[in-house]
């Protein structure tokens, strides 16, 4: 019998929360995860990002919905909020480094939930304190989660297909876009040890909508990521006036890349040469690279 590394089966068991119970959190939980936002100031692009764990008492979460994000919260006032400076990479370095937040909560038995939304302007950028040339692209709700899902939080969960994750053949291939990276073949002895448990935790990563927007390509020990861009998507956010939540996404998933083999004790690094990779459609767009130390 096999045992997943920790941070993966963290990865594997933390599910979105829109229904907490109500309970106050405890004041250690509180200091632990106040240390751990205090320390995300920077992701692999380098750009300054701040968090804070936020208590809304005043704040009805039904106003999300103006912003362009979902109300349905109920029974939490806390929330963990970001901001990051407008430079390239901003959105991936935000993505990346709230992912790790969210981990934290779950680590600590602590729902959440991602919600994305034009937010510079809500309450949560004014508790900010939000400075010129900052952007909030998404914040998430913290407590103690209820025992059972209200009614619309699991048809929320139905309509956007939340259990469900593409398989592997659409997600990562082998030096050429297209060809299949095949599961068999990341467990095998040349491939580094890990790389199986490292695609399986950026498969689970979660997204808007639950598009799945990235793709690797794995070539000579290194992990390049895509950004393979829904035009519909795009177009509605654009539409909206909403950050590209979709570039929120990939950091995500590059994230869940990192922790995971990190965790396993392969050394890496994020480079940001494109590579030359044949095949690549004009719908994706080359993000950022990790290559083994």
């Amino acid at each position: 019998m096999t045992h997943e590394h920790p941070i993966l089966e963290t990865i594997r068991q933390r599910t979105s929360v829109r229904t907490f119970d109500g309970r106050p959190v405890d004041a250690e939980r509180i200091a632990a995860l106040k240390e751990k936002l205090a320390g995300l100031q920077q992701g692999p692009f380098g750009c300054r990002c701040r968090f804070a764990l936020l208590d809304m008492s005043g704040f009805d979460p039904k106003q999300l919905k103006q912003y362009g994000t979902y109300g349905l919260i109920q029974g939490t006032r806390f929330f963990i909020a970001g901001a990051v400076e407008d430079a390239p990479g901003n959105l991936e370095d935000f993505g990346y480094l709230m992912e790790v937040a969210v981990l934290a909560c779950a680590e600590l038995e602590l729902g959440t939930c991602w919600l994305g939304g034009v937010l510079n302007r809500s309450a949560f950028g004014r508790e900010l304190d939000l400075k010129p040339g900052e952007l909030i692209p998404a914040v998430t709700p913290v407590g103690i989660a209820a025992d059972h899902r209200s009614f619309k939080d699991k048809a929320l969960r139905f309509m956007a297909g939340s259990a469900k994750r593409k398989p592997w053949k659409e997600l990562f291939f082998d030096e050429v876009w297209g060809r299949p990276f095949q599961e068999e073949r990341a467990l095998s002895a040349k491939s580094p040890e890990g790389l199986q448990e490292a695609f399986e935790a950026v498969r689970l990563a979660p997204s808007a909508s639950n598009k799945q927007p990235w793709r690797v390509v794995w070539v000579d020990g290194a992990a390049h990521f895509y950004l393979e861009r829904s035009a519909v998507y795009s177009k509605i956010m654009e539409m909206a006036k909403m950050p590209a939540l979709q570039r929120v996404d990939l950091g995500i998933a590059m994230a869940h890349f990192d922790l995971v083999t990190a965790a396993l004790g392969q050394a890496g690094m994020w480079t940001f040469e494109a590579p030359s990779i044949p095949g690549v459609p004009a719908s994706a767009s080359y993000t950022a690279s990790w290559r083994r130390n």
